[in-house]
């Protein structure tokens, strides 16, 4: 596993878009991660501790499977191996690598696979095919490689994790969005109240959203029930195919 590590983590990368998120380096001087991590933006950098910080330009992007694929401007290289959707099976040893919690380090997880087969996401049209990690998926290891421990191959690319927000807690983010773009700010009459003695006449809803979104980014990121999904690394071959055709 040590040996495994140092090798793979040299072609891992963070995925600075709309979001955060995590990539690896495939041969021909691409970049493979997931597309909701672009969330439609075109200026991307990506960065790790063997290549620095460096631009780079998606060239297809696959919203069906969830898949980016960016075009560096740099040469020679580091890049990981791509397996095959096949090549493992349920109780299988492997490794997810990544830059979870938008943090600039580099981390690896142990998991095996604990289910494999056609999963319908929320976020994607069709079922896919796609696999459970008994691991801890985290916000920020989207895109990030999933590597069979054996050989070495990626062969799946994480993009979801188990305990996401509820439809509520989404609709309070973004209603917090509206208040800030609205620029709502300042004390909003609604009569007044009395409360242990202390008269109140008013609240500041730009505040009040304040807090609200710090509580639910901090459920968003750190709630999680410890299961991770990844889709099928085959859906990568069949987008880098229409790239060279």
């Amino acid at each position: 596993m040590r040996e495994l590590i140092k090798s793979a983590k040299r072609a891992v990368v963070k995925v600075s878009a709309q979001k955060s998120g995590s990539g690896f380096l495939v041969p021909g001087g691409y970049a493979v991660t997931c597309a909701h991590v672009l969330d439609g933006t075109a200026s991307v950098t990506i960065s790790n501790d063997y290549l620095g910080s460096t631009k780079a330009q998606p060239v297809e992007v696959d919203e069906g499977r969830d898949l980016a694929i960016l075009r560096l401007n740099l040469a020679k290289l580091p890049h990981l191996d791509l397996g095959s959707y096949g090549d493992f099976e349920e109780g299988d040893e492997v490794a997810f690598l990544g830059y979870p919690l938008a943090i600039n380090r580099h981390q690896t997880q142990r998991a095996i696979v604990s289910y494999k087969g056609r999963i319908k996401f929320e976020d994607l049209a069709e079922p896919v095919d796609a696999f459970c990690l008994d691991g801890a998926v985290n916000k920020g290891n989207s895109g990030g490689p999933v590597v069979a421990v054996e050989t070495g191959t990626v062969i799946g690319i994480v993009n979801a994790k188990l305990g996401a927000l509820s439809e509520s807690l989404r609709e309070s983010r973004r209603l917090h969005e509206t208040i800030k773009g609205l620029g709502l700010g300042g004390m909003v009459q609604f009569g007044v109240i009395e409360v242990d003695g202390r008269r109140l006449a008013g609240f500041d809803p730009a505040a009040t959203s304040d807090t609200l979104a710090e509580v639910v980014d901090f459920l968003d990121n750190y709630t999680n029930a410890g299961i991770g999904y990844a889709i099928s690394v085959d859906y990568v071959r069949q987008v880098m195919s229409r790239i060279g055709s």
